[in-house]
């Protein structure tokens, strides 16, 4: 066996831990929504909110899913805007983890992305459970669409396709608006504004 195999199989998690890996991380992921949503106003009370999730998480993991859930509360509010920034991201993800998977330009994304929210919805907010057919279906759709990235994005080796496809273009609206620089970058790339064509 090659150096660089053994290293690849030190460095990522075997399918069983990576599944548990994954399953603590969407219990922590849920438990600081609910802090960031309850967190008291006052810096000492909140800390000592936080203290009971870092003891059981790990200081490490509690900031490295604060950085990738902090971003997702703020949304654009701006529907298209939105939409725009969820594109943008599956872009990026594919551009690293893609491989074999099919490439969807926006409308096709926007579309397998509606039918996997009215999945998820179904069981948690109208407390129905999914039918076996269904719970597959979301999770053909979660695997295509390469969905909640920040659960497993460290977890696997990169996979980018062996050929890229021509990325679709910004609409006009998107490129007349001024773009602020915090915000995705709208060449598609993924990064921040500021990072990547702010520089210019």
């Amino acid at each position: 066996m090659s150096q660089r195999n053994v290293m690849t199989q030190r460095q990522f998690p075997d399918p069983e831990e990576r599944a548990r890996i994954i399953a603590r991380r969407n219990q922590l992921s849920r438990e600081l929504i609910e802090y960031i949503v309850t967190r008291s106003p006052n810096e000492q009370e909140a800390r000592t909110q936080l203290n009971p999730i870092v003891r059981e998480y790990g200081f490490d993991e509690v900031y490295r899913m604060l950085q990738k859930i902090s971003p997702r509360l703020n949304a654009a509010k701006d529907p298209d805007e939105d939409e725009q920034q969820l594109y943008a991201e599956y872009v990026d993800l594919y551009r690293r983890f893609g491989g074999e998977h099919p490439f969807f330009s926006p409308d096709e994304f926007l579309r397998l992305n509606h039918k996997r929210a009215m999945l998820l919805a179904r069981p948690m907010l109208q407390n129905q459970p999914l039918s076996p057919d269904e719970q597959r279906r979301l999770d053909e759709l979660s695997d295509v669409l390469l969905s909640e990235s920040y659960l497993w994005d460290d977890l696997v080796p990169e996979h980018p396709p062996k050929r890229l496809p021509s990325i679709p273009t910004v609409t006009n609206t998107a490129k007349d608006r001024k773009v602020r620089r915090n915000e995705p970058c709208p060449c598609g790339s993924g990064r921040k504004y500021k990072h990547c064509h702010g520089r210019d």
